[in-house]
């Protein structure tokens, strides 16, 4: 075996041996803070929050603690979960498409509801990614509607800016807002076209 490739499984050895005996992320925040390479080490992740949006078909799962929201990916997605419920989650880190994640993530509820005060933000704010996976109110005029199968799509718009609202389960099928002013509460995510981030907007289940 060249040399090149001992040294090379010698630096496999020593990162992995650093991250399963890293101390386990307990907040939300915390896994935010963490850099692309930082979280691609798998860190051990445990946090309990909210569980602010839920959606197995579009693999859809949100948490905020008291500290900030994150996205999880299931190691297997439970059909009894649902938005409102208080979670335990346990997990690694992951540097997910736009920020960092929990991935593989048990989720276990606790048998406790709650819920979480929504930051009022303005469309140009949402639209800088700064608020992805936290759960926010924007609020503006609706240019276009379209009820899809379980899900309506609105396009907000105020101003100059615009931004897509995913509202999930059918809650509002059928009832028309165009022209309409409201105010949306949900999780600001990421849309992705051909594999290219192509806009921000919200998630609502």
């Amino acid at each position: 075996m060249p040399v090149p490739w001992l040294i090379r499984l010698l630096l496999l050895l020593l990162c992995g041996g650093e991250a399963a005996g890293a101390s386990p992320i307990t907040n939300c925040a915390a896994l935010l803070r963490l850099t692309p390479a930082e979280a691609s080490q798998a860190i051990p992740v445990r946090v309990r929050g909210i569980l602010t949006c839920y959606n197995i078909s579009a693999q859809l799962c949100f948490v905020q603690d008291d500290t900030a929201g994150v996205y999880c990916y299931p190691s297997r997605w439970p059909a009894d979960l649902e938005a409102g419920q208080e979670v335990e989650v346990t997990g690694e880190s992951s540097s997910g498409r736009f920020s960092s994640i929990v991935n593989l993530a048990v989720i276990r509820p606790t048998g406790r509801r709650g819920s979480v005060e929504p930051k009022v933000v303005s469309l140009e704010q949402l639209n800088t990614g700064q608020y992805d996976s936290q759960w926010i109110e924007v609020r503006g005029v609706v240019q276009d509607q379209s009820d899809l199968r379980d899900v309506t799509r609105l396009d907000l718009w105020t101003g100059g800016s615009s931004a897509q609202v995913m509202i999930f389960g059918g809650q509002i099928a059928g009832t028309n807002l165009v022209n309409a002013r409201i105010a949306a509460r949900g999780v600001a995510g990421t849309f992705y076209r051909d594999g290219q981030l192509s806009g921000f907007g919200l998630f609502a289940s």
